[in-house]
């Protein structure tokens, strides 16, 4: 709650307002869940330009406040990303544009009322833009929101896979590249115990210690 405290300041000088109430947070993020689920054709399909820098601006620090905050508050980080996405996936800047497309896949499988194949389809978009422009910064968030849509939903015929995949795909030259690896060393620690095999977990356990 302190974090919220003093990103509060910030949000208002960003122009956006995020409600205290937690129902109201909850209203907040199923509505803008629901409007992107009913009418996903004019935002997944639109011509990308070149936004205002004030709303550059507002996607950025929503993104970079709810990625810091989620573990803290998840539902009013929803509502903070529900509230920019529409403008982050029309952004003329693709890595941008990766990471919005990443993050509607994460909250549509997360929360939103999707089949699951809905989110890895965004995610395959994520991944594919992130590469074509050569963002490595996106390329990792893309996979780490998938990895944790897979966690979170008990996928661990898959997980195991994609956190192998994930963990030699995160660039160390990309920003997020060190607390990336060491959530999905976590992950990885989880999703081993769950499947038994303790040795590989001991393994896994000394490589995160010594990061």
């Amino acid at each position: 709650e302190r974090g919220w405290g003093l990103a509060a300041p910030l949000l208002r000088a960003a122009g956006v307002n995020i409600p205290h109430a937690r129902r109201l947070q909850l209203s907040v993020a199923a509505l803008g869940l629901l409007r992107l689920k009913l009418h996903p054709g004019p935002l997944l399909r639109a011509r990308p330009h070149r936004l205002a820098a004030r709303d550059e601006l507002r996607a950025e620090i929503c993104f970079s406040l709810g990625h810091a905050l989620w573990l803290n508050d998840r539902y009013r980080t929803c509502a903070l990303w529900v509230r920019t996405l529409p403008a982050a996936l029309r952004t003329a800047a693709p890595g941008r544009r990766a990471r919005a497309l990443a993050i509607h896949g994460f909250l549509a499988t997360m929360f939103g009322p999707v089949r699951q194949t809905g989110g890895h389809a965004l995610f395959d978009r994520a991944l594919a833009l992130a590469e074509s422009c050569g963002d490595r910064d996106a390329r990792s968030w893309a996979l780490i929101f998938r990895l944790i849509c897979n966690l979170n939903r008990a996928e661990s015929a898959d997980s195991l896979k994609q956190i192998e995949h994930a963990l030699s795909s995160i660039d160390d030259r990309s920003i997020e590249s060190g607390w990336l690896r060491s959530d999905v060393l976590v992950g990885y620690g989880w999703t081993l115990l769950l499947h038994g095999r303790l040795g590989e977990l001991r393994a896994a356990a000394r490589n995160l210690f010594q990061r």
